[in-house]
């Protein structure tokens, strides 16, 4: 398959769609108005004007969101069919004796948006394939997504605007759907091909599987599901090879199909198929086996995995989104080193923070001034006297940089007075550190028992030296479940607006938060459906949080979040 970097030397020569030449054309384009997208015109597009060729419209998970930039749309080239373009940056099968060169195109989804909209794809569409300029074969349009982009292709598959319908077949790929709506996307008509990894712990298989069985039941044509073994979330991987052999082929499938000549179904399933068991387990028990699970479907939620992180960050405590990446560090047991990550897992930057040890390290924030703060408050025993945050200027960070030196915020607590206390008031913990108008905030994780739910938040000053902290004010978020409760990561949005606190599978969002008091009248909790050792988060921006969660006893890989909070 042709490199990312070759394809990045042939966008600056390709510039427009009217661009004559026997080369294939992947081109970067803006539609009037103003949707963001990618579109790849096959090899002698240009000279063949006669010829219309087959259409996949490919939508994108949730790490390619974005502004529909030049440089936002390249991440639509990590995954998906635009990764298995040829050295003439084609995408061509052999099928019945001749070769056959798919057009792609690759709309961008807008950041505000939590999923897939079928509105949005068919306004997107009607601008883009209804023009006039497009010579396409209007009988051999192809829809495939993964993850986001597969439960979009389910919701588009089912919208009234896909009445009559438009497509000639479907793959939805790592994907979850609404099964309410599985008949009246399979009255559409369109044969799906489903794929889904087995081990996938971020949309479950049996979601996945669950829901070609609701659409399976109610069609009368062709419908397929690939059960992928050893395989996780990135099943696409596998189902968007060119060079899979052709009973695994997507694309001489796609090709076998046209519109309104779907195969019938040569089996029925009487009675209706069993769905695949769904195992319920309760929190404790995900606790002690490691276990990261989605519930059934996330169908209405808006938060996704976007990658994997790092196995240098498999005890990730703490993150900080900063420009072109997010700044992260380990825990208790670890070296002293500060990391840069990029939004897609790669490591940008590694530097050692000079004067410092690496104790008990839980969280990071950063002030408007250019200084990361790294907080040395791990306390489970809650035996510790003093506590250390390290200060370090990053303003002047190059790819070169090798150690940075730190100043240290050394402080005591005001409220406690044994070490440790009874075990009514093991509440001394902390993992949750955030700054707001050049103040630093610091909120407990509490294991008291019988658990009363309380979370202490204290007050500290940016300046080295030694402090005591002020406790200003404390709340129960509630009793129901220590581990739902317990505070692993704080931070306070860009706009100084909203504070957000992490537990292992909840948000809890104060509005107009005020650095004075936890105002329960302005409290939000979203849950993640989703339960992991959560102990990092930060805002990418006022809407958008990413949230980091540890490796579990070398049972699953640490990953990289993203929660949409926007109402």
């Amino acid at each position: 398959m042709i490199s990312l970097s070759t394809i990045g030397r042939l966008l600056l020569c390709m510039c427009f769609l009217g661009f004559k030449s026997t080369h294939a054309q992947l081109l970067e384009k803006r539609t009037p108005s103003g949707k963001g997208y990618y579109i790849n015109l096959p090899v002698g597009y240009d000279q063949s004007a006669g010829k219309k060729h087959p259409v996949i419209v490919f939508l994108h998970g949730i790490g390619q969101k974005g502004n529909g930039s030049n440089l936002s749309l390249k991440k639509l080239l990590l995954n998906g069919p635009l990764t298995q373009l040829d050295e003439d940056l084609s995408l061509c099968v052999q099928n019945e004796g001749r070769r056959e060169c798919f057009i792609i195109i690759s709309p961008q989804l807008p950041s505000k948006y939590r999923s897939w909209l079928d509105d949005y794809v068919y306004s997107f569409l009607d601008e883009v394939m209804n023009d006039g300029n497009l010579r396409y074969d209007k009988d051999r349009v192809y829809l495939t997504g993964y993850s986001l982009g597969g439960n979009g292709v389910y919701k588009v598959l089912g919208s009234d605007k896909n009445i009559p319908n438009r497509w000639a077949a479907a793959a939805p790929v790592a994907a979850w759907g609404n099964r309410k709506n599985a008949c009246k996307i399979a009255s559409a008509g369109a044969s799906t091909w489903a794929f889904h990894g087995e081990q996938d712990r971020t949309v479950t298989f049996a979601s996945g599987k669950n829901m070609h069985l609701a659409v399976d039941q109610c069609s009368q044509v062709e419908n397929k599901f690939t059960a992928l073994k050893n395989v996780g979330h990135d099943s696409w991987k596998n189902a968007y090879k060119v060079k899979n052999p052709a009973s695994q082929n997507l694309y001489k499938w796609f090709l076998s199909n046209k519109l309104g000549e779907a195969r019938e179904k040569t089996t029925r399933s009487e009675p209706a198929p069993t769905p695949e068991k769904e195992k319920e387990v309760s929190i404790e028990k995900l606790a002690l086996a490691g276990i990261s699970a989605f519930n059934e479907t996330t169908e209405g939620t808006n938060f996704y995995k976007i990658t994997d992180l790092p196995s240098v960050l498999k005890e990730v405590s703490g993150i900080q989104a900063d420009s072109g990446g997010v700044w992260a560090h380990n825990d208790s047991g670890n070296l002293p080193f500060l990391f840069k990550i990029s939004p897609t897992g790669e490591i940008l930057y590694k530097i050692k923070i000079s004067g410092a040890s690496n104790v008990d390290w839980e969280d990071m924030t950063a002030d408007d001034q250019g200084n990361l703060y790294i907080a040395d408050v791990g306390n489970n025993s809650n035996k510790r006297r003093r506590f250390i945050i390290y200060k370090i200027d990053i303003r002047n960070v190059t790819r070169s940089t090798l150690k940075l030196p730190s100043q240290r915020i050394i402080f005591t607590l005001p409220d406690q007075q044994a070490f440790p206390p009874d075990n009514k008031h093991l509440n001394f913990d902390f993992e949750a550190l955030s700054w707001k108008d050049n103040s630093l905030y610091l909120f407990s994780k509490n294991r008291t028992k019988p658990f009363n739910g309380v979370v202490k938040m204290y007050r500290i000053p940016t300046e080295e030296g030694e402090h005591q902290a002020e406790l200003l004010d404390s709340l129960s978020l509630g009793t129901d479940g220590m581990l739902n409760h317990w505070i692993t990561g704080a931070d306070i949005s860009p706009d100084g607006q909203t504070l957000a606190l992490l537990s292992s599978d909840r948000v809890f969002l104060f509005a107009g938060f005020d650095g004075k008091r936890l105002d329960p009248g302005s409290l939000k909790v979203i849950p993640l459906n989703h339960f992991s050792q959560k102990e990092a988060i930060t805002f990418l921006n006022k809407d958008t949080l990413y949230i980091a969660d540890e490796n579990v006893k070398g049972l699953l890989s640490n990953t990289l979040y993203s929660l949409n909070i926007e109402d």
